[in-house]
């Protein structure tokens, strides 16, 4: 749910639905276990299976496709303590139905880098620190730039936990230190659940 969001002062009606579907795969074109060092290369899928109403000021869903493309480096150093440091790029399809009678909704790409700092207490539960800064993405409403693009700076924290070699539950709370070009989340909450096949 989206809640609390204001614009001048003034408050927005909250949303509540799904986001679109993550669908990933993922390859490790390098790792050394004797340096700890791992290559990883990813790419992720976001079909429009959302919820989204081009009615509402917020969405959880964006009527769109949506990919990205990264590549990470995990560096650990002993038996407890490590490094994870990602950059990707993420591509947009159009929005043919935005806002209500306006068009075409296109973006340019996002880019972004990720850092982490890992703290493995036991085999399996870590907690981690991060830092996640985002940019570009400049909006355009039938070929007119809208002025809406991206810039976020923000701090992480997450905890983990695998129930058995294949079943984790993590936890990660969030706080923007800085938003431009959307809406500045003073705390976040991501309650994520990974199988591994």
């Amino acid at each position: 749910s989206l809640q609390d969001a204001r614009i001048g002062g003034q408050p927005l009606e909250g949303a509540f639905g799904a986001q679109n579907i993550a669908l990933s795969a993922f390859v490790w074109p390098y790792i050394n276990e004797a340096s700890q060092t791992n290559v990883i290369v990813v790419g992720f899928l976001n079909p429009p299976t959302g919820t989204y109403d081009r009615f509402a000021v917020l969405n959880l869903g964006d009527n769109r496709m949506r990919g990205t493309a990264q590549i990470g480096l995990q560096q650990g150093f002993g038996e407890h303590f490590g490094l994870d440091l990602a950059y990707d790029a993420q591509f947009y399809g159009d929005n043919d139905r935005a806002f209500p009678g306006s068009g075409l909704l296109s973006q340019a790409t996002t880019h972004r880098i990720q850092a982490w700092a890992n703290w493995r207490w036991t085999p399996s539960f870590s907690t981690s620190l991060g830092y996640t800064g985002t940019w570009g993405g400049e909006q355009r409403l039938n070929g007119v730039l809208t002025g809406a693009r991206t810039e976020i700076q923000r701090i992480r924290f997450h905890s983990g936990y695998f129930i058995d070699p294949t079943l984790q539950v993590g936890l990660e709370l969030n706080h923007d230190l800085r938003a431009v070009g959307g809406f500045k989340q003073d705390f976040g909450a991501i309650l994520r659940v990974l199988k591994a096949f």
